[in-house]
């Protein structure tokens, strides 16, 4: 199909031209020329197809002629080219429907009470049956609570072992080095008594006879004496008492 204002090919039953943006107004039937109008093929009478005439159908009115485009481009008249009007794109929004709420059923079964197996209570969380309280933990989670919590007791007390085992084994070391000291002051002190009594004696106030050593009874008894060297106590007469030894 040919635009009539301007003669470029448009598709066919197009309202405007594309190039040069008149109205395209389409012709009846009434104002094609007999040529035009393509060929019908022959009607068989005898098929069970045909169609025949209906005689209630009223006779159709003729349309008016559509009168034809001005040619802007021939006569020269400069007319700018009428543009496309676009079809209305707003649509009609039906009225949406306020939305009702949706109410969701619990699907969970009613919880049992774990001492008499009543039903509880979900406003109270009670037992209808003993009145009890209903707990949601289970045996397990108890098991696991109790294992963690001997576990930390065991690991408590294991600590305070290992301090005091600690402070038990610096207490021996302190012992120890304590005990070696005192050894050594023994052995020295050993070997000081082991002089004196090879080579002190003690003569008592008074006695012009014997010599004592510092274990004797009489010396021990004694209140004032005088220490002397062994070998000069026998050098002034003095001998060992016999009591003594």
């Amino acid at each position: 199909m040919k635009c009539p204002n301007c003669n470029h090919e448009i598709p066919d039953n197009s309202k405007f031209c594309t190039a040069c943006g008149s109205k395209v107004e389409l012709k009846t039937v009434s104002d094609l020329t007999p040529d035009a109008i393509p060929p019908q093929p022959p009607i068989d009478q005898n098929s069970d197809f045909a169609t025949q005439p209906d005689n209630n159908t009223p006779p159709q009115e003729p349309t008016a002629a559509i009168p034809p485009i001005p040619d802007t481009q021939s006569s020269g008249a400069g007319a700018p080219p009428i543009p496309p009007i676009p079809p209305s794109s707003q649509s009609y929004q039906q009225p949406q429907e306020p939305q009702q709420p949706r109410y969701v059923t619990n699907t969970k079964p009613p919880k049992s009470c774990k001492t008499c197996g009543g039903k509880i209570d979900p406003m109270t969380n009670r037992c209808t049956n003993c009145g009890k309280p209903y707990s949601s933990i289970n045996g397990m989670l108890i098991g696991l609570i109790a294992a963690g919590v001997v576990a930390l007791i065991l690991a408590v007390v294991v600590v305070v072992q290992g301090i005091k085992l600690n402070d038990a084994y610096t207490a021996i070391d302190d012992d120890e080095n304590t005990i070696s000291t005192l050894s050594s002051q023994v052995a020295e002190y050993q070997e000081k008594a082991d002089f004196l009594d090879t080579n002190i004696v003690f003569v008592l106030d008074g006695d012009d006879i014997y010599y004592h050593t510092y274990d004797c009874a009489d010396f021990q008894q004694a209140s004032s004496y005088y220490a002397m060297n062994t070998n000069l106590a026998i050098y002034y007469g003095y001998i060992a008492d016999p009591y003594c030894h």
